[in-house]
């Protein structure tokens, strides 16, 4: 006989729902309506079609889904049709099994397990109506969760908090707020508080949400935007490629000329404050940073630069042919080294600062470009923050092998899925190639950069800050930094950080990534740490002391 989980879902308890004119999700990515999905009222399962515009100009993906319950509300099977593709999934006597046909091809596979399962599908959105009421009553859940799309099953915590009213139809309803950590994804969900259906979906990595047709949210909070503690100008420097739009912050305390730290950014296109999610970790350095009389520039990456010419409709034609042509051509010389150059040479005239005492700091992939600016622009030290001492492919298996660890993947198989998505990097990419969101070009400039030589190469004291609890960069590569510059007689300072992840923020457990996406601050320890540093690194000799 099938051996079901323990109850999680007790329907008969809720309170009914109150009613809606039109039961739907409106569904918006990256500020885009995509389209609406289509709830329908069935016994004993949750109904829902949709037509989503994912592509611009692309055909919509259109679908149909049942998630079926049991008499107690517990999930009992699931099934989706699209144009494309079919899903299925069925409790089996010792888990779930997952099927399904995709362009003709089938695949199936069953997932051991005891429950208590949820399924969460990519763009459906019904389904956190079933999350909502396994929640119901509960602060915290180890859930399983079935993600038919990729065949898998994730094991996800789930916290709930009270959270703002909400106005349903007209009528105030009380509402509770989900934080649904699945590997590296946060998900946010508004539940109503008695009958967890779900009135609105944010996934923020992703830019996705959807909202209940008839609720409406009070306005989000505006994220804490602490005042700086010293004067932030507004400026533009030259760069070869163009202009850079950045910020000058100035301590408040004391006169200048100041010391200054250039901050490098890390992968991918960043705006000045490295913003991600509701965090902007390099806002938070300058702050810091000015808190210990130590001005800071911070600026837009050029790849964000180009990126928002591609974006803004604005442009012209031959703008947007220039931007691209650009990118495809761009390595991390062009990305993050002409202009971390450029900004040494741009503080070198201002009068707030000390050109003797100018400083580059860079953060993961930014550390990476750290010594070259230093080097090429007459830096007085260089900060590594979360810097990469292995080469890069060395570092992606790694954080590909941690990344299916997370997922559930034993770890021998998440290890071999690593080295065989990391072994044409290895072996050169074709320059045109598209690996990972960039071009062979780029990955082949950046696998070819051996860090811990680079560090051993500096002529000026080296700063390695590392955070204990970073998921993408090990104990392994700020020892094997500190072993070269060490050797090569650089002077070094190092300094580790307990419980802060990637970004230098506290963090609980381990760091998966996924909490980059909640609001957090950089820990103030780490700008005191970096401005001491400084002041003593920049101290200028006695006789010209002011």
């Amino acid at each position: 006989m099938l051996q079901r989980p323990a109850a999680l879902l007790t329907l008969l308890t809720l309170a009914p729902a109150p009613a809606l004119a039109a039961d739907a999700f409106e569904v918006r990515m990256a500020g885009r309506t995509l389209g609406r999905e289509e709830v329908a009222a069935a016994d004993a399962a949750l109904v829902s079609s949709a037509s989503l515009q994912v592509v611009p100009g692309g055909p919509p993906f259109r679908y149909e889904q049942r998630t079926s319950l049991d008499a107690e509300g517990r999930f009992a099977g699931y099934a989706l049709t699209s144009e494309t593709h079919t899903l299925e999934v069925d409790l089996a006597a010792d888990g779930v099994t997952l099927r399904a046909k995709v362009v003709g091809q089938r695949q199936e596979r069953t997932v051991a397990g005891a429950g208590p399962w949820v399924v969460l599908d990519n763009l459906v959105f019904a389904h956190y109506d079933l999350l909502g009421r396994a929640m119901h009553g509960r602060d915290e859940a180890t859930l399983q969760v079935i993600v038919p799309q990729a065949l898998a099953v994730l094991s996800g915590t789930c916290r709930a908090t009270d959270g703002a009213p909400v106005s349903v139809g007209g009528v105030e309803r009380p509402t509770r707020r989900l934080e649904l950590t699945l590997a590296s994804t946060l998900v946010e969900v508004r539940v109503d508080a008695e009958t967890g259906v779900a009135y609105h979906v944010r996934v923020p990595s992703q830019q996705l949400e959807a909202l209940r047709e008839g609720v409406a949210l009070e306005p989000r909070p505006v994220p804490i935007s602490d005042p700086a503690p010293g004067r932030e100008l507004e400026v533009t420097f030259e760069a070869p490629l163009g202009p850079v739009p950045g910020t000058l912050t100035l301590p408040a305390e004391g006169e200048g000329p100041w010391p200054v730290v250039v901050l490098l950014h890390g992968s991918g296109p960043q705006d000045r404050d490295q913003t991600i999610g509701p965090n902007k970790p390099f806002r938070d350095l300058a702050h810091g940073l000015a808190r210990e009389g130590v001005a800071t520039l911070r600026f837009e990456k050029r790849s964000q630069l180009l990126v928002g010419v591609l974006r803004d409709r604005a442009s012209t034609a031959e703008q947007r042919e220039a931007a691209l042509g650009a990118l495809k051509a761009m390595t991390l010389e062009e990305e993050a080294i002409q202009d971390g150059v450029a900004a040494l040479a741009f503080l070198a005239t201002r009068p707030e600062v000390r050109a003797d005492a100018r400083f580059v700091l860079g953060h993961s992939l930014g550390a990476l470009a750290a010594p070259a600016v230093a080097r090429r622009g007459g830096a007085k030290g260089v900060i590594m923050l979360a810097g990469p001492g292995r080469t890069m492919d060395v570092l992606l298996e790694e954080q590909l092998t941690y990344q299916g660890t997370v997922l559930g993947v034993p770890p021998a198989e998440a290890a071999a899925a690593a080295r065989e998505q990391v072994a044409p990097l290895r072996a050169g990419l074709a320059e045109d190639a598209s690996f990972l969101g960039a071009t062979g070009r780029y990955w082949n400039d950046v696998v070819a950069r051996d860090p811990a030589a680079a560090a051993a190469a500096l002529e000026v004291p080296l700063l390695l800050v590392h955070a204990e609890e970073d998921c993408q960069v090990r104990q392994a590569d700020v020892e094997a930094l500190e072993a070269a510059a060490r050797g090569a007689g650089v002077d070094v300072t190092r300094a580790s950080f307990p419980g802060l992840n990637h970004l230098f923020m506290p963090v609980e457990g381990r760091s998966t990534g996924a909490e980059y996406f909640v609001e957090g601050r950089v820990d103030p320890g780490v700008g005191r740490t970096i401005g001491g540093w400084v002041r003593r690194a920049g101290a200028p000799p006695a006789q010209g002391d002011r």
